[in-house]
């Protein structure tokens, strides 16, 4: 019999997580209300376990840390899953009680008015909704976007800062509009200096934190200059409340907050003697949360009760880091804080009371991907939910969707996990969620008022497939991004030739070079290369190089790159090494290689007129492309010399032979000519022994085509795309 225990597990950073345990439950046994949580044993005890959902993505999981069985990332614990034959950490999200509810538990709690309920989900793939076009004053440019507001229209108000103006960006604009400043930096009433915020009340009226002209600058709909509302210095952030009253946080001398009612225009403060605070939100309730960012606090301002307090960052003073560098912050309906860490990149959701937070945005490391953050600053929520993030350093404003799978077809695969399935909305022709298939039709209730609502909580009523298109009421909880980890198309540039965000305009590098692989003469010993030809780095930074005369890929970890020449140590042997052969676990010339994010190897074998891809660990490589022989039919490739692979899987080869580009998609056998013909030459039609590939954020295809001297470009159709 189960013994359950609510257990607090205390991992790094003293994070917690209520669940439960099932200490005498057979591994894998059942725990849960939900047929689809087990007993996951833990690594480091025999007769213990924790309850967690089974069905999560196993690829998506790291290994443990040996020795000791720990994991890197404080969210998560060490586990063993029937996926793996080795212990892997495991999110702590999947472990809760609201995942996992235990026998005999009560339901969990109502989904609040704005649709944000505990279990809630955000596509880790961000939607570039404004600028990302570099820096610059272009109307589709931003430069060093600092605050943004969201309005009912889902119209985007930015602060573009370093151009001294305001820019509204309608739904689905491709161009912003200047609604305020756009006139250089100054002080006149028409000009703005490093504004910082803006918000927008009801009747259209910008408001705006003029910041290095120490005033409030209020701009009515359509006005062609400002009015002062608010004289103070260097003021930072803005909100209103329900009643249009605003609220300002001061960050110098003062540091006070103040607060001016609509239609009064005096305002007065309300606190004061404040840390340094950045943006600032009002709840419901007219608590006032607001970003302590040098101390990494987020603090509780009730007015009402003259009362401060710490809600985030309460164990900073005991030398506990729980947040770096928090901007801005954001609570929804249910009491759910949403915070921008300036220093992690990334934005963290701390459900109530929580002492741990879960990252929703970025947390990727610095970088222009779109899972990922460079230097975010400030966030809003729609009415639907969905997340936006001013991106500073990458000059754009990101868009992150609450886990549906809208505008895709009934049914279809919205995951890279082949058992989740697009289920159909009732409430909305055009939507649905993304959800794991597997449920049985008999656990589940029909929906009620004509198939429309559910009185379950955290269920949605769909139409579901394999029950007959019945209408019924669906847990939330299976429509995760761990159990259905969305499908979404970003640059597929090789790791090697992604930039490092860090790589200023003045920077510089030492004229000394340091050997971080071979240098030890040519030859096949493992501190050894032989003509080294392909290069690819991974997100661990480490070494990939194509060794094509001792038909091997080595592994050099960078770890080593401080150790002196005399000292470098040897790489790892991670496909080939079986000598020159057509054999699975053979490669004959590799040249160029491409490194995905689960650390597999794609290796155009190009002798072998194939293209395989090795796992890490394994003996042998698996063919993803060609090995009929050396030709030109579709299930041939020619001398395949460079590949590289997009977020759906799909392959793309260079044939140096062939003077053609090749598609490949997961699984087939065989490719489809995407540029090229079926001779060489030099129009823009033609290529002339192509070897190298690369794809821009924007999905348009850069071909190196050696012998006509020339690197062609060529642009992806966007309309092709388009899904009905």
């Amino acid at each position: 019999m189960m013994i359950a225990l609510r257990l607090i597990l205390f991992v790094v950073f003293s994070s917690s997580v209520y669940s439960q345990t099932c200490r005498g439950v057979s591994q894998y046994g059942q725990c849960s209300t939900n047929n689809d949580c087990g007993c996951l044993p833990l690594a480091n005890s025999e007769n213990s376990g924790i309850c967690g959902f089974l069905w999560v993505d196993c690829s998506r999981l790291e290994s443990c840390q040996t020795p000791g069985n720990t994991c890197e990332k404080s969210d998560h614990m060490c586990v063993r899953l029937q996926c793996k034959n080795e212990p892997v950490c495991y999110p702590l999200s999947m472990i809760d009680q609201r995942m996992c509810p235990p026998l005999g538990a009560m339901p969990s709690p109502t989904v609040p008015k704005d649709g944000i309920c505990a279990t809630a989900t955000w596509s880790r793939q961000g939607v570039t909704v404004a600028g990302g076009y570099g820096w610059g004053n272009g109307l589709n440019q931003l430069n060093d976007p600092l605050g943004i507001f969201i309005d009912a229209n889902r119209t985007i108000y930015i602060a573009d800062t370093n151009n001294a103006r305001i820019v509204k960006w309608a739904k689905g604009a491709t161009y912003g509009e200047i609604v305020a400043g756009g006139y250089g930096a100054g002080a006149g009433t028409a000009q703005l200096y490093g504004p910082m915020d803006v918000v927008v009340d009801k009747s259209g009226a910008i408001y705006i934190t003029d910041t290095m002209n120490n005033r409030v600058q209020k701009w009515n709909r359509n006005a062609k200059v400002g009015e002062t509302i608010i004289i103070v210095q260097r003021p930072i952030g803005l909100a209103l409340d329900n009643e249009d009253t605003l609220y300002v946080s001061a960050s110098y001398r003062s540091h006070d907050v103040l607060k001016l009612r609509k239609g009064e225009k005096n305002g007065y403060v309300i606190a004061s003697n404040l840390p340094e605070l950045y943006y600032l939100f009002v709840h419901q309730n007219r608590s006032i949360y607001a970003a302590d960012k040098n101390n990494g606090r987020i603090l509780k301002i009730d007015e009402s009760k003259s009362q401060i307090s710490f809600v985030i960052g309460q164990l900073q003073n005991l030398g506990v880091s729980q947040l770096s560098y928090p901007q801005s912050v954001v609570v929804d309906q249910s009491g759910s804080i949403y915070v921008v860490e300036y220093g992690n990149h990334r934005v963290t959701r701390w459900l109530p009371g929580a002492k741990a937070g879960i990252v929703i945005a970025g947390g990727r490391g610095q970088g222009w991907q779109s899972d990922q953050l460079n230097l975010p600053t400030d966030i809003a929520l729609d009415l639907d939910g969905n997340l936006y993030v001013a991106d500073r350093g990458n000059h754009r404003v990101q868009k992150l969707n609450a886990q549906t799978c809208q505008g895709a077809l009934k049914y279809d695969q919205c995951s890279s996990n082949s058992f989740c399935g697009c289920l159909p909305l009732i409430s909305n022709g055009i939507s649905g969620i993304c959800a794991y298939l597997g449920l049985t039709c008999s656990d589940l209730n029909s929906c009620t008022n004509d198939n429309q609502t559910c009185y379950e909580p955290g269920h949605v009523c769909v139409l579901h497939t394999n029950c007959h298109s019945a209408a019924l009421c669906y847990p939330l909880n299976m429509a995760t991004p761990v159990i259905c980890p969305p499908i979404t198309f970003q640059t597929t540039t090789p790791i090697s030739t992604i930039p490092n965000d860090s790589i200023c305009a003045n920077a510089t590098w030492n004229k000394t070079g340091i050997t971080v692989a071979g240098g030890n003469g040519y030859g096949s010993k493992l501190n050894q290369l032989d003509h080294p030809y392909g290069l690819a780095v991974d997100d661990d930074s480490a070494i990939y190089i194509t060794d094509p005369y001792n038909s091997r890929i080595v592994k050099w970890a960078l770890a080593y790159s401080d150790i002196s020449l005399t000292n470098t140590p040897s790489g790892q042997v991670v496909a080939g090494n079986n000598g020159e052969g057509t054999a699975l676990n053979q490669l004959a010339y590799p040249f160029h290689l491409f490194v995905d994010r689960d650390q597999s190897i794609f290796i155009p074998d190009a002798s072998n007129y194939r293209v395989v891809k090795w796992m890490v660990g394994a003996s042998e490589g698996l063919l993803v492309a060609g090995d009929n022989g050396q030709g030109d039919d579709a299930n041939q490739t020619n001398w395949p010399v460079s590949a590289i692979v997009d977020e759906m899987g799909t392959l793309y080869i260079a044939e140096w032979g062939n003077h053609r580009v090749t598609r490949w998609f997961k699984g087939a056998k065989s490719g489809i000519v995407i540029i090229g013909e079926q001779e060489f030459g030099d129009e823009t039609t033609r290529l002339n022994y192509p070897i190298q590939l690369a794809f821009d954020r924007q999905g348009n295809l850069y071909v190196v085509d050696t012998d006509n001297q020339r690197v062609q470009k060529f642009a992806i159709d966007k309309s092709s795309c388009n899904t009905n």
